[in-house]
């Protein structure tokens, strides 16, 4: 683990999540480009497959915001903190090395980091997701995931507006 924790660093996130909350909800990125580190990973829960690499990455987003701003979907965004350490999720059903799996499992996180809550109306419903950023030694960003809400506890610290 690093020597200065996630959360010792949200300063720096809070930087970095307030420049992501502009692109997300502009449909551009440009502003997120300098901030990402050459082995950058972005991942999400809706995409088999990791863009893998800085130039992945940017690649990802260049598409992200030409088809947000086509649609007029830019998303919401929030600042939230995580709360407590852990969330158990009971009675889901999850696969595990190709093994469907019925119980209780826990989402293991660190207290008091910030992170990003997306909120998007889609077919006239609001769907949230959540952006988690970690930072290498450099207070490069390291990985950008994209989660559902549900596997963490937080708490919302300033809410972002309606365009």
């Amino acid at each position: 683990m690093n020597k200065r924790t996630t959360a010792s660093k949200n300063p720096v996130l809070e930087k970095y999540l307030s420049v992501l909350a502009r692109c997300y909800s502009g449909g551009r990125f440009e502003e997120l480009f300098p901030l990402l580190a050459d082995d950058c990973v972005f991942e999400t829960q809706w995409r088999a497959d990791p863009e893998v690499g800085k130039d992945a990455v940017m690649a990802y987003f260049r598409g992200k915001g030409k088809t947000l701003i086509a649609y007029n979907a830019c998303p919401v965004c929030d600042l939230i903190q995580f709360i407590d350490y852990c969330n158990p999720i009971q009675n889901a059903d999850i696969e595990f090395n190709g093994q469907p799996y019925h119980g209780t499992f826990m989402m293991m996180y660190e207290p008091d980091k910030l992170a990003l809550r997306m909120r998007q109306r889609l077919n006239g419903q609001v769907n949230h997701i959540i952006v988690d950023l970690t930072l290498n030694e450099q207070d490069q960003i390291r990985r950008i995931d994209l989660c559902m809400p549900e596997l963490y506890r937080y708490r919302v610290l300033l809410m972002g507006k309606e365009q």
